[in-house]
This record gives structure tokens, sequence and C-alpha cells, in this order.
């Protein structure tokens, strides 16, 4: 068997959505498929400055990954503006750009792109082929760290991660006759959900949290939290033991709303059950590996709730069977996990009721008002 990993190889990569699964597609892995002196190398490139937050997950997901694979390896970070030294580290480059001028620049770059062809067949090309770009007989895939946050306008280009919008509409369907306010904190993703709150979910008022003029003009009101599952949970609580008079059994607000980003069972692990009954959740579920799973918990995480962690994890896993022939599993895992879930941006609702999470389904009919259909 060929080295392959000796070519070097520049991956778009994603930020996506982390929940429960939905299937799973275990893989059979030939034993002689890469040598045992060979040694992968990943390079990550995000912008360091701006998701620091995120890194720790990043490496975790690598390592899940490759603890899975039995590999030997190693993995670099590096900033966002350090493109040229990752190329010459790595066999694997991990991508996040974060606006249209990053997507069209590496676009240039030879890059693997999934596509599919007129007759609906997923192909992988490299970017330097210009038959397929802006081709109206080629939906190209291009995985970015949300879809609304980086467009290059074509109509065939089809964008990975979250769709934070969708998650914002869904979530405006769930809530009540009353005015909105957000609860946010400083950050790219939370000022870029405060947007989409204002523009769909009609927010009124932003208050920075931790909230310094208490919790009393949240009373009978729809909150938006752009906060983390630990966030959420220690707001919610604040919440109940501000508002909550003694002897009553319900939180006197409308609904609390939450996207993708504060989707984790820290919620329920740091709450009380009065503190959890008006709170709805945005998912994306996608299917996951459970030995990478099992792995990701060895080190103290969770790929089943970490949206930017499992991306890494899935999309190696793609890669990895394209580059040494097995053509079949990477277009299998492509129809799972992307296809299914971040092309369509599949968003499903959740409450928290027994120790667990319950889909909800919003309303037909606010749906539409919104201008969306149902999934």
């Amino acid at each position: 068997m060929k080295k392959v990993w000796k070519r070097a190889l520049t991956l778009l990569l994603i930020g996506a959505s982390l929940a429960k699964g939905i299937e799973v597609i275990e893989e059979e892995v030939p034993a002689q498929a890469v040598g045992f002196d060979s040694k992968v190398k990943v390079a990550i490139l995000i912008d360091k400055r701006r998701f620091y937050r995120f890194l720790p997950q990043l490496s975790n997901s690598v390592n899940s990954y490759f603890l899975f694979k039995d590999e030997n390896y190693e993995y670099k970070i590096f900033d966002l503006r350090e493109l040229n030294r990752a190329l010459t580290y790595s066999s694997y480059i991990m991508f996040y750009p974060t606006s249209p001028a990053q997507l069209k620049e590496y676009l240039r770059k030879d890059v693997p792109i999934a596509v599919t062809d007129e007759n609906g067949t997923v192909k992988y090309f490299q970017s330097s082929n210009k038959n397929y770009i802006f081709d109206r007989n080629h939906l190209v895939f291009v995985p970015t760290l949300s879809k609304d946050m980086a467009k290059i306008s074509a109509e065939n280009l089809y964008y990975g991660g979250l769709q934070f919008k969708k998650q914002i509409q869904y979530l405006s369907a769930m809530a009540q006759p009353v005015p909105s306010v957000a609860i946010t904190i400083p950050g790219v993703i939370p000022s870029y959900l405060v947007q989409l709150e204002k523009k769909y979910g009609r927010v009124k008022a932003v208050y920075r949290y931790p909230l310094a003029t208490g919790y009393w003009y949240l009373r009978n009101k729809n909150i938006y939290t752009n906060l983390s599952g630990t966030g959420v949970a220690q707001f919610l609580g604040n919440l109940t033991t501000q508002l909550v008079t003694p002897g009553s059994k319900a939180l006197p607000v409308r609904t609390v709303l939450a996207t993708q980003i504060s989707f984790s069972p820290r919620v329920i692990d740091l709450t009380q059950p009065l503190s959890q009954q008006k709170l709805i959740l945005a998912s994306s579920l996608i299917g996951t590996k459970p030995r990478i799973l099992a792995n990701s918990l060895l080190m103290g995480g969770n790929l089943r709730y970490n949206w930017l962690g499992y991306t890494s994890a899935t999309t190696l896993n793609q890669i990895y069977n394209y580059r040494i022939g097995n053509t079949h599993q990477p277009l299998a895992d492509f129809g799972l996990t992307h296809f299914g879930h971040q092309i369509q941006y599949k968003v499903k609702l959740y409450q928290i009721r027994d120790q667990g999470f319950v889909e909800v389904v919003p309303p037909a009919n606010k749906l539409s008002s919104l201008g969306i259909s149902g999934q």
C-alpha cells in the first residue's frame, strides 16, 4: 500500500451541529490500509483570537478520531493567517473560514470538495477543476463555520455548518405574543445571533450577561439566550432564584429560547426541573461512531453535543477513507452527515423532561408565517 499520507491535502472543514445521533454507521478499516511507520500531521487553521474557546473542542475531536484509528499522528493549531506555514507542516489542513473573502481565496487552492452530478451522484473533485465551479448542473458543497456567515453567491453552491438563521426562525415559532429580549455575552457567534434575533425573533432589548440590573424586567417575556450550556444553566438558576416566589411552581417568564451553542447535557446536570420548564433548545442531529464517542468521553469530552468538534472527527474520517481508496464509505458518510443535515439544514426543537431531551414540534402556521416550511 503506497503511503498516501505523504501527499499534501488541503481540507475545508466546518462547524456543524452536535447532539444525540440519529443513526450509527460503523466502519471496517483494513488493517494494512496504512503502514505502522506512517505519521499523519494535522494542521488546524482557526482565528485564535476570535475562537479561542473552541480550541479544546477541536483538540479533543482530533485525539478522539486518531485514537479510533490507532494511528501515529500529531497536530498543531495555527492562526488563520498562517496558511503557508500550515501547508508545509501537514498531511491534513482543517480550515475554518469566517468570511466570503477567505472562502474565495481558499477555493483557489487545490482542495477536495464534495459535489453531486446531474444524476445526484456524490463525487469529490479538486477546486482547480473549474468546470464544476458555478456550473448549475453540479451542486458544490463548501464547508464553513456557519452557512449564513460566509456566503458566495451562486445557485449551485451549498454551505455546511450550522444555519443559525433557521434555528432562530424555529425558536421564534415557539415564542409567545409578548415582548422578546436577548441575553448575550461578547463574541463573534453571540453577536451574530443577536442580529438574527432582532430580525426574526423581534427582539427589542439586548442585555449583557451577567446582568447588572437584576431579573425583574424579564418577567412575562420571551428570552433568547446566547450562552453556552453551562452559562444557560447558571442563568436559569439565577432566574429561578430571583423571580420564583416561595411556594410557586411556575417560572414567571413565557419562554427561554436557545440555539445549538447552548445544547449540552450540562443544562440538565446543573439545573432543577423548575428552572427547565420554559426552556426550548434548537439542535441539528447527526449520527456518530460509538467508538469515537467512547474515546471522547475518556478524554472528558462529549461529541454528541459538541457541534464543532464532531465535524472535525466526521470529516477526518471521510477524507481518510477517500485517500486510502475506500470510495464507498466517504460517500455514505457524506450523505448521512453533511448532505442529510448540513446541506438540508434540519432543525429540531427540544425540551427537558425526566432528565432527557424530548422533541417538541413548532406550530406549522407559525413556521409558515415566518416564511419556512416543516421538515
